[in-house]
């Protein structure tokens, strides 16, 4: 049997977007054995998500 073990990355982002993550998130196409999870406060302003990347709103109170 075949063990399909999974990662997932999850991410607590406050505040604002720095310069980079759109490049972080375009990067993450390229790991598809991986999972990212960003839980944030901000709404999401980028285009072509990859599907290995969920944005989820999120408060710090939360």
């Amino acid at each position: 049997m075949e063990n399909k073990s999974k990662i997932i990355f999850i991410i607590l982002f406050g505040g604002d977007y720095a310069w980079y993550i759109p490049h972080f998130i375009k990067s993450c196409k390229f790991n598809p054995s991986i999972d990212f999870l960003i839980l944030t406060d901000l709404s999401p302003k980028f285009k072509n998500i990859p599907q290995n990347v969920t944005i989820k709103d999120y408060s710090i109170y939360e």
